[in-house]
Parts: structure tokens; C-alpha cells; sequence
């Protein structure tokens, strides 16, 4: 769940792909193992997601998903898993359940011209395989701190380094959910990359 702005619960909102990737990511987790409550286990996602969220997270991207959805549309509590509706009744004057979804028309995560950039770079790394071309972007004049990250994802993968990541400070804004947990999972993927293969 992503409680609204300064924790309050007037706009306590459910992305369940979030849910579902972090609940994974934290569980599995070798770096931060037993440090980092889990989020509840959103059981599973639609395997039929295309949702940006999925494209971000998910290390078994289907190779013929060739687009993503971006935005996200409200929908009917009434029209979510049992569990998770149970788990939004906790907060029934503020609960609200968004699904990534073709005539999304909610830019929920502020994506920026950037994101989409590196967005569109990923799926083609996931899907294609192809080798991002680095000398497209200077990783210091990219503006949002999600495309910086993604850039660092690309780069681990394809260059097999880190040079754009710093250790010692948080790349992620304090208030932004989607930052601190895809930097969360690029944290946890340096870690077990550098741990197998060394630097």
C-alpha cells in the first residue's frame, strides 16, 4: 500500500504489482535478510500484466511483451482479489485500487520524460536482448533519480559494472515509494551480482 502524502490516510492507495514484486524482492533478499519488513503478500499479479511496474521488477519479463502500460485507472474495490479487498477495508474512507491498464488515464507515479526514455530502453533489453546504447544519455543529466536507477540497472547488466552507484548515499527521494523500492531490488541485485562474480 502506498500511504499518501506525509503518511496521511486521505489517499492510501493500492498498486498490487508494487505489492506484489516488493513482497518478493524483500523475502528473497540476501543483503538486507531479515532487516526489511516485508509488505503482506499480495499472492499473486495477472499474468497478463504489462504494467511498467512488472517491467521494472520482474527478471522473467515476457520476451513477447513488446509494450507496457504507463498510467493507471482507478478501480472498483468490489473488483479486486478477495484478500486485498479484505486488506483495503482496513481504510474504507481513503482506500483506493489502481491497475496499470491500456485506457489508464492516471500518471500515478509522475513518470517524466526521462523515465519513459529508460522505460523504453529496458523493454527493449528484456525483450530483445539488444545492448542499450550508453552514449545516447550522460547518467548526470538525466533529471529523475527512477531513470538513474534504471540506467544503473542496464549498466550492471550489460557492462557488469557499478561506477554509478554510490553506496554510501541514497540515490531515492525519502517520500517517493517507487524510488526507495526499485532502489531497494537494484541494492539487493548489485549485491548478489558482485557476490557471485566478483568486481
Amino acid at each position: 500500500m502506498l500511504p499518501g502524502e506525509n503518511m496521511s490516510l486521505q489517499n492510501t492507495i493500492l498498486v498490487p504489482e508494487l505489492q506484489y514484486f516488493m513482497e518478493r524482492v524483500v523475502t528473497k533478499s540476501n543483503l538486507n535478510k531479515n532487516q526489511t519488513l516485508a509488505p503482506a503478500n499480495a499472492a499473486f499479479i495477472d499474468p497478463n500484466s504489462r504494467s511498467f511496474i512488472r517491467l521494472l521488477f520482474d527478471d522473467n519479463w515476457p520476451t513477447d511483451f513488446s509494450f507496457y502500460y504507463p498510467l493507471f485507472l482507478k478501480t472498483n474495490i468490489s473488483d479486486c482479489p478477495t484478500l486485498l479487498r479484505q486488506r483495503l477495508m482496513l481504510y474504507p474512507m481513503s482506500a483506493a485500487y489502481f491497475m496499470a491498464d491500456s485506457g489508464g488515464d492516471t500518471n500515478l507515479f509522475n513518470l517524466h520524460n526521462d523515465d519513459f526514455h529508460l522505460l523504453a530502453a529496458l523493454l527493449e533489453f528484456k525483450t530483445q536482448g539488444t545492448h542499450f546504447q550508453f552514449d545516447q544519455y550522460n547518467f548526470n543529466d538525466l533529471i529523475t533519480n527512477l531513470s538513474k536507477l534504471i540506467f544503473i540497472f542496464l549498466d550492471l547488466k550489460i557492462n557488469n559494472r557499478d561506477i554509478y552507484y554510490d553506496n554510501d548515499t541514497i540515490l531515492s527521494n525519502i517520500g517517493d515509494v517507487l524510488e526507495n523500492c526499485y532502489e531497494f531490488y537494484i541494492q539487493e541485485l548489485l549485491f548478489d551480482h558482485f557476490s557471485t562474480y566478483g568486481s
